[in-house]
């Protein structure tokens, strides 16, 4: 199945708490792919499942055009609210599909797709992505994993808060979400025929956190909003512990939270 609504309303609810505590895409990654495709010019970036449009914006100076496309309204809508705030000339923000973009065959000299490619069904994905990438043009997607990394004593707080959630998950609500291994990413990126070249690296990246926006990215994770949509309190789901040992930890200080970002590559 190409499209999962289930998929889709999962995130309902979320915009506005994921573009102000989900991380930026790690400057190194942009540079990276900028050095690949050197020495053409980018003249259509798409990014599929573009969200509020954190992805999107950071190619607004790098390419001619960038479009991002979003199914879920309440995203795609704070995206265009970003768009006209930003005055940007360069960027679209579009209702569509990652398996149907409704996009010209070989229009697109980069296609990306952050935080996401395991919510995507690959088959259909991947075939699209494959009509719309020019000839040696790159898919990139990218996820970072798990929370950032402060110190022994948030770490110890996270871990204890994931393993509730965890436990929580056994209630079953979410039945009927379609979700592909990103460790088998790489497989299915070879296996479905569509990229000359495959290959997965890694990259780390910074930036500056505090006890707010760290609760706020937990509470913008689709695991843990679901359980909150399903009624279940923040006690009982380990949160309001989370959060009185966060703020005793760190109080009012800004700290550096840093994430690992898996990052897969494919040439057409």
């Amino acid at each position: 199945m190409s499209y999962n609504k289930i998929n889709l309303e999962r995130f309902n609810g979320l915009a506005e708490i994921y573009d102000q505590h989900r991380p930026q895409p790690p400057l190194v990654l942009l540079e990276m792919i900028s050095q690949w495709l050197q020495p053409e010019p980018l003249r259509l970036v798409v990014d599929i499942a573009c969200g509020t449009g954190l992805s999107t914006f950071v190619w607004a100076n790098r390419a001619e055009q960038v479009i991002g496309l979003e199914p879920n309204s309440e995203m795609r809508q704070l995206a265009q609210a970003n768009q006209h705030a930003s005055s940007s000339h360069t960027v679209q923000i579009r209702d569509g599909l990652a398996h149907q973009t409704n996009l010209p065959d070989t229009c697109a000299d980069l296609v990306t797709c952050a935080q996401a490619l395991h919510w995507l069904e690959p088959t259909s994905t991947f075939t699209e992505v494959g009509r719309i990438l020019r000839p040696k043009g790159l898919f990139v997607a990218y996820d970072y994993w798990g929370s950032p990394i402060i110190d022994h004593t948030i770490e110890m707080a996270l871990n204890r808060f994931w393993g509730i959630v965890k436990a929580k998950k056994q209630l079953g609500f979410s039945v009927g979400i379609n979700k592909w291994p990103k460790e088998s990413h790489l497989q299915r990126m070879e296996e479905s025929g569509q990229f000359q070249v495959v290959r997965r690296t890694w990259l780390h990246h910074q930036e500056k956190t505090n006890a707010t926006r760290l609760l706020g990215y937990v509470r913008s994770l689709s695991n843990v909003a679901t359980l909150l949509k399903h009624g279940l309190s923040e006690d009982e789901i380990g949160l309001t512990q989370l959060s009185q040992s966060v703020h005793d930890h760190l109080g009012d200080k800004t700290v550096i939270g840093y994430f690992s970002y898996s990052v897969w590559l494919g040439v057409k």
